[in-house]
């Protein structure tokens, strides 16, 4: 016991501070008016009013002996008291999609969806009506729309909701139009709705705290949800806001910066994961004040790599020699590329592929959608095509693709022209692109990659690197099992 008390923080000076005198006093209060002392207090009649049966005027009872006995002690919790002056805030909330949709368009699509299976499903190529903006796109679209708009004080968490401090001057249809351009994409345009707002009565919450009356609702519970929920959206801000902090969920921040980022200690240098210390925090409505919960926690994040590496543990410079491999190595190396592919579906990494004009190239982040697959692009006009039907896998010297001639001419690049309106090699294309890529000098291939991108879906692994949370907004946790990192380490040795 001695050993764990002499690891606890004692305060500033060594002091830990005593309790509010001002919250001791309304306590006391509340409890001389609410408790048990007198046989008629509101406690005691309430407490002999109780039923097994549920009623309109159903309510939470309080500790009827809370005050009147035992030793006082101190508690020094995880809490910081929270201050502020102001009375009211509005609230937005958020939806972006492809198309304006009003709520009732909404309501007639979900009526429409719970109808026969599947109805009036979209084409192949066509866009569905009801089609949102997910993850850091939907982050990137929130952040130009409030460019636009400039409200004096916002709080956001870049999904769906916004708080502001006055009413924002919105279009009278109240949709902004957002035009996404990055590169190497096609350009997007998006809709953002703004539903609301809605008044958050911050004063109200701060004078019932003050006397824990709420007269006619008292079987009302939780008091004052909303409001607590903007604060809560207001004080996560500025930490979703940095890009070296990721957020995760709703209430769950990770420092990433080297400077900053506290790492497990026994995590091997060569893992592919790695584990930090956060906190989570929430609003929490006690006696008299607001309080900020502050809890540590943790989480497993991907580390950030060049998938090259990862591929020279696999050995994937045999892919080139498949056609001679027995069948024993095949199979080994196909089953290793399985847990590969399922450790790195879904991660992001940030890549170099063909830009606009003729010569460029640009780096731009994608999500990964696996390793590249025979059976990738089926259902295409003019589908890939693979060398070896019967192994699961393609690298960039076993697999072809359509080369589409650009709508502009004079963004054709030289070189390709007479392999437009043709399948061509991967590895061929990006060595008649002049490309200063090392798949173009290296003796054997890595893979191919697919990642989620209309113009260029299988860029070379050479070009590619996995990115760690830092790179992501929000974050980028490790959601599956981490032991499938440890079963990839150990099968790439």
């Amino acid at each position: 016991m001695v050993e764990v008390l002499t690891g606890l923080y004692s305060g500033s000076q060594g002091r830990i501070p005593e309790p509010e005198k001002k919250i001791t006093e309304l306590e006391d209060a509340w409890i001389k008016q609410h408790g048990v002392q007198g046989g008629g207090s509101q406690l005691a009649s309430k407490m002999a009013n109780l039923s097994v049966i549920d009623t309109a005027d159903t309510f939470f009872p309080t500790r009827p002996q809370f005050g009147t006995g035992g030793t006082p002690i101190v508690l020094w919790a995880n809490y910081f008291k929270m201050n502020t002056t102001v009375k009211s805030l509005f609230k937005y909330d958020l939806r972006v999609t492809a198309k304006k949709l009003t709520k009732a368009d909404e309501e007639a699509l979900e009526k429409q969806s719970k109808g026969k299976a599947r109805p009036n499903q979209p084409q192949e190529g066509q866009q569905s009506d009801n089609k949102e903006a997910k993850g850091k796109k939907l982050t990137k679209v929130i952040e130009l729309a409030l460019e636009k708009l400039k409200p004096a004080l916002l709080a956001t968490d870049y999904k769906q909701q916004l708080i502001t401090k006055e009413k924002l001057p919105l279009p009278a249809d109240r949709f902004l139009q957002i035009d996404l351009v990055e590169p190497g994409r096609n350009p997007e345009t998006w809709f953002v709705r703004f539903d609301g707002p809605s008044s958050i009565d911050v004063s109200g919450l701060m004078g019932y705290l003050q006397t824990l009356e709420d007269t006619g609702n008292d079987a009302v519970f939780p008091k004052y949800p909303d409001e607590i929920d903007a604060l809560g959206v207001v004080l996560g801000h500025t930490p979703r806001s940095n890009p070296n902090t990721a957020a995760v969920g709703r209430s769950r921040f990770f420092a990433v910066d080297p400077t900053r980022k506290d790492q497990a200690p026994n995590v091997p240098p060569l893992s592919l994961i790695e584990i930090l210390r956060g906190y989570v925090q929430s609003v929490r409505p006690t006696t008299g004040r607001l309080l900020l919960n502050v809890n540590t926690t943790h989480g497993v994040f991907r580390k950030e790599f060049p998938l090259a590496q990862l591929f020279e543990k696999f050995k994937t410079d045999t892919l080139d020699k498949l056609p001679s491999a027995t069948p024993q190595i095949k199979g080994r190396l196909e089953n290793q590329l399985l847990t590969l592919n399922r450790f790195l579906s879904r991660s992001r990494i940030r890549c170099r592929i063909p830009g606009d004009k003729r010569g460029e190239f640009v780096t731009t982040e994608r999500t990964m959608a696996g390793l590249a697959f025979n059976r990738d692009g089926r259902r295409e006009d003019q589908p890939p095509q693979f060398r070896d039907q019967d192994f699961l896998f393609a690298c960039p010297i076993s697999a072809r693709f359509y080369l589409r001639a650009p709508k502009d001419q004079s963004t054709q690049h030289p070189n390709l022209i007479p392999h437009y309106g043709k399948h061509i090699v991967v590895a061929q294309y990006y060595k008649l692109s002049k490309c200063p890529f090392s798949i173009v000098l290296a003796s054997t291939p890595s893979n191919s990659v697919r990642v989620q991108h209309q113009r260029h879906p299988r860029p070379p692994a050479d070009q590619c690197r996995h990115l760690d949370q830092a790179d992501l907004h929000p974050g980028r946790i490790l959601r599956s099992d981490p032991r499938s990192a440890d079963k990839v380490e150990a099968d790439g040795k």
